[in-house]
Formats: C-alpha cells, structure tokens, sequence
C-alpha cells in the first residue's frame, strides 16, 4: 500500500498560516490596547505630581495656577483621546477574535478531516497486511 497523503494538504496548511496570521493580528491589538493603558497610566501620574506639586508649593501666582489650569485641561483632553481610542482597539479586538474563531474552525474542519482519512488508510493498511498473511499462510499450508 502506498504512503498516507492528504489530498487537502496545501489547504490545510494555508489555513493554519491564516489562523498563525490572526492570532498576531490578535496580539498586536492586545499590545496596542496595553500601551494605551500604560500612557494613560503614566498622564495619570504626571497630573497627580503636578497636583503635589501645587499642594506643596509655599506660594502659587498666577503663572503657576495658568500653568496647571492649563496641564489639566490637557490631561482631561488626553484621558479622553485615551478613552476613545481604548473603546476602538476593544471593539477591533472583538471583531479579530471573531476573525480568529473562524480561521481556527476552517483550520480544525480540515485537520479533523485529515485525521479521519490518516485513521481509514492505517485501517485499510493493516486489513491489507492481515489478507497478504492470511494468504501467504495458505499458500504454504497448500504446499
């Protein structure tokens, strides 16, 4: 009997590379939503410095309350910037893992489908070993 071959070979392997390529897709949003955090993290920790700053500091003019009215506004701006787009990346990373569930089930059809076919030729190979020895036994009790 001739050596097992999935006739579906090339397809399966293209969608287990597109199943691989969503998957990164997928961690790359993940790591873009983190970095998101992080900047959020760090603007939230130069507001709270500044506001220290301004609770420690002896004697506050103008210019310094000009000064940290208008950090604030910015950090109220960025924070909202942030909010924004952190609400973007986790509605792309909804529509990725459904991207991603979908490669993997094209992918396992065609894996299923491989181990079944690979589970028929062992089965059909060893019916075929088993007849050649049921034979070759006849042959030689004929003898």
């Amino acid at each position: 009997m001739k050596k097992f071959q999935f006739p579906l070979e090339r397809v399966r392997r293209f969608r287990k590379l597109q199943m691989e390529t969503e998957q990164v897709k997928l961690e790359q949003l993940q790591a873009h939503l983190a970095s998101i955090d992080s900047m959020e993290a760090e603007l939230h920790r130069q507001k709270q410095q500044a506001d220290q700053a301004l609770v420690e500091s002896p004697t506050v003019g103008t210019p310094e309350l000009a000064v940290v009215d208008s950090f604030r506004a910015y950090t109220q701006r960025m924070a909202n910037i942030f909010a924004l787009r952190r609400a973007q990346v986790q509605e792309e990373i909804l529509m990725q893992k459904e991207n991603l569930l979908v490669a993997r089930q094209k992918y396992e059809v065609l894996e299923r489908l491989k181990s079944n076919r690979h589970a028929k030729w062992k089965y059909d190979l060893h019916r075929e070993v088993e007849q050649l020895a049921t034979e070759a036994y006849l042959a030689r009790w004929n003898r």
